[in-house]
């Protein structure tokens, strides 16, 4: 997703895997997947 060279790159990973956890605990990950046809395998 971003290369480790870029500055603060830490932070921003950890707010992305935090705010897509979130959004998998409210459901709506599963509505996405559910609403393109999207099969997790």
């Amino acid at each position: 997703m971003v290369s480790r060279n870029y500055p603060g790159h830490q932070r921003l990973l950890s707010d992305f895997n935090g705010a897509l956890l979130r959004i998998k605990e409210q459901g709506i990950y599963q509505k996405i997947l559910q609403k393109y046809q999207f099969v997790e395998e």
